[in-house]
């Protein structure tokens, strides 16, 4: 495997949206709130776990999928952008008990920041709360919007473009797998490796990588002796698995793999998923670099829920 899959991916993506798995997934946002996600509820909860301020607030119900919401925690308390029904949401909760509605004036902290499902959320922590830009999706046409989340109640949207986009369906060789090539990146075929390597066009630094080997195999066993070959392969000698766990893939069982290492003197985690079809196995392997992980771990979630069998 070349060394195109760079990077890695925090210990905190536990939850693959779009390769369900039974238990809420609880992932930290910062500043000792932590996100609460039920797959089966669809419900998403904040958490604090300060010292003097433990509180439990429902976020959001009926968003669709682990994919479909970021948080961040600020001085002023954690804020959350999630997809609802009409569009991309937002809530801050206030510090002390969790509020969601400003001190004195009981202005609403929360409201719709954009159209459409959000794709990705990029976090600037401010002193009263933060700003964010956010990637959203509606029909072909793609959103960004800068909004300004704040604890007086007076969030307002700072800017938006919007372009149309065209998805491309990308289909493994000789495996029948195919997937949707995420906005923004594309699909390059390395025969000699067998491997699709899905790269940003903008060098963001994240990267996919999809793999087909024979099937018939036992998923658990190949997964082993999958992770104790593929460390030194990519240059991360120090591979160390911290957790695995039985997921979905489309109509396919799956098996997810989180491991630890280090690439080029970057600590973090890579995420591989293993999943099991009639004639093949396949392995899909996900890395970003620790800051950027939650900006875009949603383009992996959603390449994950697009995957068909032919």
């Amino acid at each position: 495997m070349k060394s195109s899959t760079r990077s890695l991916l925090m210990i905190a993506l536990l939850g693959l949206a779009a390769a369900a798995v039974a238990a809420p997934i609880k992932l930290p946002v910062g500043r000792n709130y932590f996100g609460l996600y039920d797959a089966a509820s669809k419900d998403l909860t904040c958490v604090s776990e300060n010292p003097g301020r433990t509180w439990r607030v429902s976020v959001a119900k009926g968003v669709p999928s682990m994919a479909d919401w970021a948080g961040i925690g600020t001085a002023a308390g954690p804020v959350f952008v999630y997809t609802t029904g009409s569009g991309v949401g937002y809530v801050l909760l206030r510090f002390q008990e969790g509020s969601t509605n400003a001190e004195h004036s009981g202005e609403p902290l929360r409201g719709t920041l954009a159209p459409g499902r959000l794709m990705s959320a990029a976090w600037k922590e401010g002193k009263f709360g933060a700003e964010v830009t956010v990637v959203s999706l509606s029909g072909q046409t793609e959103y960004t919007t800068v909004y300004d989340i704040n604890m007086w109640g007076t969030s307002q949207q700072l800017s938006r473009t919007s372009r149309t986009i065209q998805p491309k369906r990308q289909t493994l060789p000789n495996a029948g797998l195919s997937f949707e090539v995420p906005v923004g990146f594309s699909a390059n075929w390395d025969a000699e490796s067998g491997c699709m390597f899905i790269v940003s066009d903008n060098k963001l630094p994240a990267g996919i990588v999809v793999h087909a080997a024979e099937g018939g195999l036992d998923l658990s066993a190949f997964a082993d002796e999958f992770m104790k070959l593929i460390g030194p392969a990519m240059g991360v000698p120090d591979l160390q698995q911290v957790l695995s766990d039985r997921v979905s893939v489309g109509s396919m069982s799956g098996l997810l793999r989180l491991a630890r290492g280090t690439l080029n003197g970057k600590a973090g985690t890579f995420a591989f998923v293993f999943a099991s079809g009639p004639q093949n196995t396949f392995v899909l392997l996900y890395g970003s670099p620790n800051p950027t992980y939650d900006q875009y771990a949603p383009i992996f979630y959603r390449l994950l829920g697009s995957v068909r069998l032919q």
